[in-house]
């Protein structure tokens, strides 16, 4: 291959490579070149289609495979993290990792995602085999360095009899399933806030707070007048609930706390019959949630929780880095634990 065509082949696959770190669609591809070629690099004519940029996707796809290949074939010792998640064709999907130890650093390494005909723990088994079968030297070599499987806690992962885990223990015992900290983490506090009245009355407002500015544009419009009156920067009622729920739930309550005089000034106006815009219905929402906000107990709850979420939140995040060992987790949960506790006997 000449230097020159071996440049535009160069510039062309660092293009495809771009859309996939970027998640963005194949589509993408031919205006990113016809945008190298504006800025006056020789990118060329042909290899400028969407379809031509999957066959150099599917090549980028090979050499990283290899890549894990090798970090498998030298460790000793690997352990797997998989989880499943839809796609936007409503497809199941099961995303594998891998995470292993080379010269004293740790390492993750994404294994592949597969489509799954059923989520039953059979189907999900073998996505992961078939997965770990591709970037190694086969299924018996991956299987013997194998020594622990990270799930969510799912019972089609957990389960003790024809969980995901149980099914890759059945000839090697000594493999250790580990549910997801930061997963575990997250499902605690749900349980948590179920049982507290104050959490779920907090909850309610924010969420009800949230629908009442989120599905009108006007009252969307007003609240930023109030905040504009008053010299605050707009903070609008975020959504309580996510993928995240601590982060969204902190994220909620930061809002909602330091907008509080502007939701409050906006609440107000709202029950003024020369309020133009406001039908009666909204105006009995705005006294219902004018009394909440200003609630001197649910106030207090709420900075004591956004205080809370924030370690929580820290910890997760925490958590969720891909390089912790045990110790550092240790030392994250009796750090927060004794925050928490402080404030247990303020």
């Amino acid at each position: 291959m000449k230097a020159a065509q071996f440049e535009r082949m160069r510039l062309l696959f660092r293009n495809v490579h771009a859309i996939g770190k970027k998640m963005r669609p194949f589509s993408d591809y031919v205006w990113m070149c016809e945008g190298d070629e504006q800025k006056g690099l020789a990118v060329g004519k042909t290899y400028r289609n969407a379809n031509q940029s999957q066959v150099f996707m599917h090549y980028i796809a090979e050499v990283e495979r290899r890549k894990v290949k090798e970090e498998i074939s030298a460790t000793k010792f690997i352990s797997i993290m998989a989880d499943g998640s839809t796609d936007s064709s409503v497809m199941e999907e099961e995303l594998v990792y891998t995470r292993m130890s080379r010269a004293g650093k740790v390492k993750v390494q994404f294994v592949g995602i597969q489509a799954l005909k059923k989520a039953d723990a059979a189907c999900i088994t073998d996505a992961i085999c078939s997965q770990m079968s591709a970037v190694s030297g086969g299924e018996e070599e991956w299987k013997e360095k194998l020594v622990a499987c990270g799930t969510d806690g799912a019972a089609v992962m957990t389960g003790s009899k024809t969980g995901v885990v149980s099914r890759l223990r059945v000839e090697r015992t000594y493999i250790l399933g580990v549910h997801c900290m930061a997963h575990h983490l997250e499902l605690a506090f749900k349980d948590v806030m179920k049982t507290n009245s104050h959490c779920r009355k907090v909850e309610d407002l924010l969420t009800g707070l949230f629908t009442l500015y989120h599905r009108s544009p006007l009252n969307r419009a007003k609240l930023k007048d109030s905040f504009s009156v008053l010299g605050i920067k707009p903070l609008m009622p975020t959504r309580v609930g996510g993928t995240r729920w601590v982060s969204h739930l902190l994220r909620a309550l930061d809002h909602f706390l330091r907008g509080f005089k502007g939701i409050v000034q906006h609440l107000e106006q709202m029950q003024s019959p020369d309020d133009e815009g406001v039908n009666a219905a909204q105006q009995s929402k705005a006294r219902g949630f004018y009394k909440l906000v200003t609630d001197g107990d649910a106030l207090k709850f709420s900075s004591f929780l956004h205080d809370t979420l924030t370690h929580l939140s820290n910890l997760s995040v925490k958590l969720q880095q891909s390089c912790l060992t045990v110790a550092d987790v240790h030392s994250c949960l009796t750090s927060t634990q004794a925050v928490i506790l402080k404030y247990k006997y303020r």
